[in-house]
């Protein structure tokens, strides 16, 4: 197993796990729980599956990046 493929499901768990506690956090307390000003934003303009959308948007974008970056 390359570090690379090590290293992209390290990245995607980790963002899978942050997800799951942001939903819970939302659950409990709501928006004004969350500290990020763009999260918050992101979540009243546009809404909750508009924000996973954009984390798993971001995520692959980040993949894409890493495997370019790593073969150069």
């Amino acid at each position: 197993m390359s570090v690379l493929f090590t290293g992209l499901m390290t990245m995607v768990a980790a963002q899978l796990f942050d997800l799951s506690t942001f939903l819970a956090m939302l659950r409990r307390v709501g928006p004004a729980a969350e500290s990020n000003p763009w999260v918050v934003n992101a979540l009243t303009t546009h809404g909750l599956p508009m924000l996973v959308i954009g984390k798993l948007v971001v995520m692959g974008f980040v993949a894409a990046l890493s495997v370019v970056l790593a073969r150069t």
